[in-house]
């Protein structure tokens, strides 16, 4: 049979008739490759045609639009994987005095607290990396673990560090942070309990709850600030005590 099938502008013969292998990888190659072609016979003609004098950039600008074209409808996918693996980084900061580095996992709201100000927060902690393990606070008795619920604490910034038992680095990370903020920060040993650790007892030194030369990870979230009730930014008493 002397059958033929047009594609595009390509003929066909019988041998790559619908169903078979080899018409559908002709075909499939002939409209990926037909735009950039056309686009660079059109680009030639330019360059080419009588009593034009297209400039250097030019020639080298429709040069390159063509290959381009060329490439990209060559390889479709792969620019698709590229623009598909990006993804966004979370937000980091560092604290204004020690510079310990940060890492914002819930954005808040309104101006951020100051030395001085009245705020409701909550922490917990960690001794070998966030999510290893149960969190814990630090109690007057050890560490105490850290449920699902825990009550913010009322307190001034900079007159103890959320609590009495927590290292005073806490507060420099406190400083900044907005109503609903939560950070996560990592306190080096020479900022929270050095090479002591901490004891329970004065009296019983081989009783330690944080063992010597110890990074602690806190997770930190302020869940009011009083300056923002006043000014009308939150409404008062609308914090919450899960996490």
């Amino acid at each position: 049979s002397n059958t033929h099938f047009v594609v595009g502008a390509m003929t066909l013969p019988n041998s790559a008739a619908p169903g078979s292998c080899l018409r559908r990888k002709v075909a499939r190659g002939a409209l990926i490759l037909a735009p950039a072609l056309l686009l660079l016979l059109q680009a030639t003609a330019f360059i080419a045609a009588p009593g034009s004098a297209p400039s250097a950039a030019s020639r080298r600008a429709v040069l390159a639009g063509a290959a381009g074209s060329l490439l990209l409808s060559a390889e479709p996918a792969a620019a698709q994987v590229i623009s598909s693996g990006v993804s966004a980084a979370k937000k980091t900061g560092y604290t204004p005095n020690a510079g310990f580095k940060y890492e914002v996992i819930k954005e808040g709201t309104c101006d951020g607290a100051q030395m001085g100000d009245l705020v409701r927060a909550k922490r917990r902690t960690w001794l070998n990396g966030f999510e290893d393990g149960k969190p814990f606070e630090l109690t007057q008795v050890g560490r105490m673990e850290a449920g699902p619920y825990q009550e913010p604490i009322k307190f001034k910034v900079g007159k103890v560090p959320i609590t009495e038992f927590d290292p005073p680095a806490l507060t420099d990370i406190l400083l900044g942070m907005k109503v609903g903020e939560r950070r996560r920060v990592i306190i080096p040993p020479e900022y929270a309990f050095g090479a002591s650790g901490r004891q329970l007892s004065e009296m019983d030194k081989d009783n330690q709850d944080i063992p010597p030369n110890t990074p602690l990870y806190y997770e930190v979230e302020v869940a009011w600030i009083g300056k923002a009730q006043l000014s009308g930014c939150i409404e008062p008493d609308s914090w919450g005590n899960s996490w």
